[in-house]
């Protein structure tokens, strides 16, 4: 976690989003009967961190963060194209593409990001109600100088941390 990130950013980047990728695909090779062998458990593991890593570079939560809807979108949509190439070459590379039904991963592929994007929405619109209905943390600054006029402001322009100054 960076110093910048907000509380629900590490959420996202470091347990939602690695939970809903791997999620998605067990949901996948449920709803198509295929049994979720080690190579899937595999696959979840590499994915982990490939994502994490991919993501991390990326930085796909600073638009999410700033309200850039679309450009989060476009980094979300990227990140996971990034991912998915790097996913396909080892699978080819190692020679453990034919371990994988071709349906599960390609509907796991597609909708991966879809289900992303999504939950994010969701969950800025549930923090969002929360803003709107006044459940805000107070906060103090003391000190009028520069450094609390520029906090001030920093605090204004991230209305998802919550907090009335």
């Amino acid at each position: 976690m960076t110093a910048n990130d907000l509380p629900i950013v590490a959420f996202f980047k470091h347990l939602f989003d690695p939970f809903i990728i791997w999620s998605t695909l067990i949901l996948t090779t449920r709803i198509y009967g295929e049994d979720f062998t080690s190579y899937y458990l595999v696959l979840v593991i590499i994915t982990f961190f490939i994502s994490t890593y991919i993501y991390e570079r990326i930085v796909i939560y600073r638009n999410w963060r700033k309200g850039r809807l679309l450009a989060y979108m476009r980094d979300t949509i990227l990140g996971w194209l990034i991912i998915v190439t790097i996913l396909v070459f080892l699978g080819y590379a190692t020679k453990f593409h034919d371990q994988f039904s071709d349906k599960v991963l390609l509907t796991w592929f597609v909708v991966t990001p879809i289900i992303l994007i999504v939950s994010h929405i969701a969950v800025r619109s549930i923090i969002a109600h929360w803003y709107n209905k006044g459940n805000l943390r107070p906060t103090i600054v003391i000190g009028a100088n520069e450094t609390s006029l520029e906090f001030i402001k920093h605090i204004a322009e991230l209305p998802f941390l919550l907090i009335n100054y």
